[in-house]
């Protein structure tokens, strides 16, 4: 029964992503029509239709979840592949992630780290920041260390692999689609998402990435790197020393030097 319900649910998932792709190659076709242009077809208003198709597709991926919302991050990044509108929208994705619950946070904390929860004497509720794998929480440990622990979204892993092979799914069928594939290798995009994303599920890598970072800037005191707490990391959980900073885009702090 349970297995039923399980096949269920996937069959229904991937059923609802073929419908968001059937209905974003209608309105592609459709908008490419210019007697679809009652008022007349011109740049503008064809941009401003790019515009709200963009925002219908960035509203889709985030209600699909992690896996569309990372796709949609990476392809903000190909404004080789994708309209300029459609880029704009997408790169709202990099910010605009709902959090999850407090509670399953700490039942995840919890679960990953046994008895060594016991470290940890206090945990903002509100989240420093919300991704779509993970989100990040600042704490202090026994020891008066500040921290910061990025926790993965729970129940993400069996999902996020259909979601993937819904997705080479959709590369194939895309890339038989000349006006689509003309100039794009939808289907190495595709395979190269899988390796790349599949990786980031595990924080390991991440944490062994952090570890050799700093490892390279340890004789420049002008760069600091957080440490790496290994007993409190995890596959699932990430352990970091806290060090406050400003994003990278936020040109005006860094300009004034505010940290």
């Amino acid at each position: 029964m349970i297995f039923l319900i399980s096949q269920l649910q996937r069959f229904s998932r991937a059923l609802r992503i073929w419908t968001i792709l059937l209905s974003l190659l209608f309105y592609l076709w459709f908008d490419s029509k210019k007697w679809t242009y009652l008022k007349g077809f011109n740049a503008r208003r064809r941009e401003k239709r790019n515009t709200l198709r963009a925002k219908w597709l960035t509203k889709e991926f985030v209600n699909l979840g992690s896996a569309f919302i990372k796709l949609g991050q990476l392809l903000s990044a190909r404004a080789d592949v994708i309209p300029s509108a459609w880029v704009s929208e997408l790169t709202s994705l990099q910010d605009s992630v709902p959090p999850f619950e407090f509670k399953e946070v700490q039942k995840i904390l919890k679960n990953q780290l046994g008895n060594l929860y016991e470290k940890i004497i206090s945990i903002d509720e509100i989240p420093v920041g919300s991704a779509s794998l993970a989100q990040v929480h600042k704490a202090t440990l026994s020891n008066n260390k500040n921290v910061i622990f990025k926790v993965q979204r729970p129940d993400i892993e069996e999902f996020f692999r259909l979601d993937l092979d819904v997705m080479n799914q959709v590369a194939n069928v895309v890339q038989k689609i000349k006006s689509l594939s003309r100039g794009n290798d939808w289907v190495g995009i595709a395979k190269e998402s899988r390796r790349v994303l599949l990786r980031e599920l595990d924080f390991r890598i991440e944490a062994q990435y952090a570890a050799r970072f700093k490892q390279q800037f340890m004789d420049d005191s002008d760069i600091l790197v957080p440490s790496v707490f290994w007993d409190l990391s995890t596959s699932k959980i990430l352990c970091l020393e806290y060090l406050p900073g400003i994003k990278i885009n936020d040109i005006e702090s860094l300009k004034n030097g505010l940290i």
